[in-house]
């Protein structure tokens, strides 16, 4: 949905009475959490970004660091907060790095405060029934445009009719699905009943309450309706004759000239400036008539002392007033600032502030996130329909489906589950600011606990985004479900479905489809289905005939997993069908040397088979060598000059030849000595010439190649002479004579 574009340049912040858990409770609107960049006095800068609502706001550095600004306008670091809710500063300008073992995200203790005893009641409590069927209502709203002695307003009545007629109408209708219309006032101020009366003088000048919102505010809105008494008859609002105008007969938002603090913080918004709210009235009476809530919302939005940014107000903080105003709706942001809520996931959190560039959007506000799917049910906007089986569930944002929020029963009444479907459409596209302008969408599921009242607990909060990716903070597309990012959804999953007590809630969801604008999930026990295909197929050679595979088991239903093999990629052959289930390997054995061979694996259960892996190939060790034969034949002849002549017959595949002699001991017989390998061969040279000197020897050989040695061949004995030759020696012999040991053993 494209917001047409002469809607969206003009909006209010309103923040508007009645509340879900207190009747009469301050509601505010979270601050706009934008970095911004704060100019020291000396002229140094640096960043930080607002946090927090009206009645508890700070600004953090990009480390989460509190910072605040003293009474000589330098910024520096919060250490703490006294008694009084003051902030503690430290030495150091927030311009330079952070003081050792300074604590993060630092807060004061200020709540928000409640309405007063006695000084009037909120009828609309938003206690709808959430198992009743969809409710329609037509809600009036009255602007109240109000400027000051000092500052008077700059935008135009046809401007802020515009919002109530286009704007707001336009996202309570979607945002319903139809069930909510806001309609304008009757009045006769200016161009009679659009729902704007002003410009109205109060008669002082702006009390530019900022981020310390009191009774000044309140005593605004009670003048400001006072000043536009002369053009509305209140007492006609009261269709049930009680004499008391309740926000479904009547919603009233003061439009404050200047500026919004929500925009800029209570450190940088542009002054004079009032924080966007809803509050009780004092004792208000007209036309006989008491009134009792209010919203009150800035003119402008724009930051800092130079107006950077100026323009009208965005429609967010109108929308997200109107729902706690008009509609009873509670903040689902975290109040206590521990945590993001909710996050961008809905109107009544920081989604207020949605931008697209889908839309054209120049600010933040210009098209704020759909309601979530709990603001739906609790409204009674959706059926919320019991999930039973397959459903088929539609996306939420554009508000023209049926069937967008399922429900999960745990048997507790107050503790249950929502699933819905968001994606980039209608008011959604808000969220691209928060998830980029590409986000693909999926499934939001929700814990849910009505017997909480705010969202403040962060380990058991009212409304509980499942993030599908596990984190806890909700601000990215993978907290959203889909077929790949998060398909099942139950006791035993993580995130998981356990009540807060830590029971079993027995809710399972599972099958969930493909992010699409109509998204199919099963509710139940999971449907069998066919296993998810391995990936990441490799195939390693560990051997002449071995290959090692591995793969990435992406099913949790597998039975087993099968192997095929081929040698040219052509044929296939299933070589095994018996791989074990949770298997990430195989070892193909049998293999021939010096071949290659290729590989696919895919999971198979009763449902069948699942698609193949990527194909892996691997080629085969050539085949390894035994160690050679032991040599035979070894003869040794005396060559003369004291040289042994030995030869042996050659055998197959050996790298070369070690020949080993010894000494005959020369006072004992058969006693041999002095053990020495005396030379190496290449292969196939079977002949050795030592140099021996003229004794009497013994000779063996053995041959060896990579894979070892063979056995020593016989000895053969040699007796060499200094001179003549050709004298004794000959083959085998000597083998049982022992080596000398010991002292006497001199040659």
């Amino acid at each position: 949905m494209n917001i047409p574009m002469n809607w969206k340049k003009s909006l209010i912040t309103a923040v508007i009475s009645t509340g879900l858990l207190l009747s009469g409770a301050a509601l505010a609107m979270p601050a706009l959490e934008e970095p911004q960049q704060i100019t020291q006095p000396g002229g140094e800068s640096f960043t930080a970004t607002p946090k927090g609502d009206e009645w508890n706001n700070r600004m953090e550095t990009p480390k989460g660091f509190t910072v605040g600004r003293g009474h000589d306008g330098i910024w520096r670091y919060v250490t703490s907060f006294g008694p009084d809710n003051a902030p503690v500063f430290s030495n150091t300008p927030a311009d330079r790095a952070a003081p050792p073992g300074l604590s993060k995200h630092l807060r004061s203790s200020a709540s928000r405060p409640s309405y007063a005893p006695g000084q009037g009641t909120s009828e609309n409590t938003g206690e709808s029934d959430p198992l009743a069927a969809p409710t329609y209502s037509s809600s009036p709203v009255l602007f109240i445009l109000t400027e000051f002695n000092d500052r008077q307003g700059s935008t135009t009545e046809t401007e802020w009719a515009g919002f109530i007629s286009n704007n707001i109408r336009d996202f309570y209708l979607q945002t319903s699905h139809g069930h909510a219309t806001v309609v304008p006032a009757i009045e006769s101020s200016g161009t009679q009943n659009n729902g704007v009366v002003g410009w109205v003088n109060v008669g002082y000048n702006h009390p530019d309450t900022g981020g310390n919102t009191s009774t000044a505010n309140r005593t605004l809105s009670q003048d400001a309706i006072f000043s536009a008494d002369n053009y509305i008859n209140f007492a006609s609002y009261d269709t049930n004759g009680d004499g008391t105008i309740s926000t479904t007969e009547l919603s009233i938002v003061i439009i404050v000239a200047g500026y919004d603090t929500s925009y800029g913080g209570t450190a940088n918004a542009a002054t004079p400036n009032v924080w966007g709210h809803k509050w009780s009235l004092p004792s208000t009476t007209v036309d006989g008539v008491t009134l009792t809530n209010y919203a009150q919302f800035g003119e402008l939005h724009a930051y800092g002392t130079n107006l950077t940014d100026e323009h009208q107000a965005t429609m967010g903080i109108m929308v997200h007033e109107l729902g706690h105003l008009m509609f009873g709706l509670p903040d689902l942001y975290d109040t206590d600032g521990s945590s993001s809520g909710i996050g961008p996931f809905g109107v009544m959190s920081s989604g207020s502030w949605g931008r697209s560039s889908t839309n054209g959007d120049d600010y933040s506000g210009e098209t704020p996130v759909s309601a979530s799917a709990w603001s739906k049910y609790r409204k009674n906007w959706v059926d919320g329909f019991e999930g039973n089986s397959t459903e088929s569930i539609a996306a939420s944002g554009s508000g023209t489906a049926s069937d967008t929020v399922f429900r999960g029963s745990t048997g507790i009444n107050n503790e249950y589950f929502l699933i819905e479907n968001r994606q980039p459409a209608g008011y959604d596209y808000g969220l691209e600011t928060y998830l980029g302008q590409n986000f693909s969408g999926g499934l939001a599921i929700w814990h849910i606990d009505d017997s909480q009242t705010n969202n403040k607990n962060d380990s058991q909060r009212w409304v509980d985004l499942e993030e599908a990716d596990g984190s806890s903070s909700p601000d990215s597309n993978v907290d959203l479900w889909t077929s790949s990012n998060g398909t099942l959804f139950d006791d035993a999953s993580s995130p998981g479905s356990n009540l807060y007590s830590g029971s079993s809630s027995g809710v399972s969801i599972s099958n969930i489809s493909a992010s699409a604008s109509t998204m199919s999930v099963n509710f139940g026990a999971p449907l069998p289905t066919v296993p998810n295909a391995p990936s990441n197929l490799s195939a390693n050679a560990i051997s002449s005939s071995e290959i090692n595979l591995i793969w990435n088991d992406n099913a949790s239903n597998e039975d087993s997993f099968e192997v095929d093999r081929s040698t040219d990629e052509i044929n296939w052959s299933t070589i095994t069908s018996a791989v074990s289930a949770n298997s990430q390997s195989y070892n193909d054995t049998g293999l021939n040397p010096t071949t290659t061979y290729y590989y696919r694996v895919r999971a198979h259960n009763t449902e069948g088979d699942s698609s193949n892996s990527n194909t892996a190939s691997a080629t085969t060790q050539a085949a390894s060598t035994p160690p050679p034969a032991t040599p035979t034949g070894l003869a040794v002849g005396n060559g003369g000059n004291g040289t042994a002549l030995l030869s042996w017959s050659d055998v197959d595949d050996e790298a070369g030849y070690e020949i080993q002699r010894e000494q005959a001991h020369k006072k004992r017989a058969n006693t041999w000595v002095s053990t020495t390998l005396v030379g190496t061969n290449a292969a196939d040279d079977t002949t050795f010439t030592d140099a021996s000197g003229a004794k009497t020897f013994r000779y063996r050989v053995r041959a060896f190649n990579n894979s070892g040695t063979s056995d020593w061949s016989s000895w053969a004995e040699v007796t060499v002479t200094d001179s003549g030759g050709g004298g004794g020696g000959g083959g085998g012999g000597g083998g049982g004579d022992k080596p000398c040991r010991g002292k006497k053993c001199n040659p």
